[in-house]
């Protein structure tokens, strides 16, 4: 089975954060929809600095990494229009 492997990018910082594996883009963008509107959350704080990225798949099957390098959800554009600054 295939498994995505996403990261944060913070533009501010022009680093990535560490990456987290989701089964497909979908649930990588509603976990991170979760925490750009947690108000607790650094996303919710400043939300057009982050980005999140595919940087690619891991393969549990023959323990290979397929790297992949696409933007998949900007944080501000999963706010509510209400909440964009």
């Amino acid at each position: 089975m295939k498994t995505g492997i996403y990261s944060i990018f913070d533009f501010k910082a022009q680093t990535f954060a560490q990456p987290m594996f989701f089964i497909n883009d979908d649930v990588a963008v509603r976990a991170l929809a979760n925490a750009v509107r947690d108000k607790t959350s650094y996303l919710n704080a400043a939300p057009a600095d982050y980005e999140m990225y595919k940087l690619g798949e891991f393969d549990d099957v023959n323990g290979t990494i397929t790297p992949d390098s696409n933007m998949v959800a900007r944080c501000i554009d999963l706010l509510p229009v209400s909440e964009k600054v």
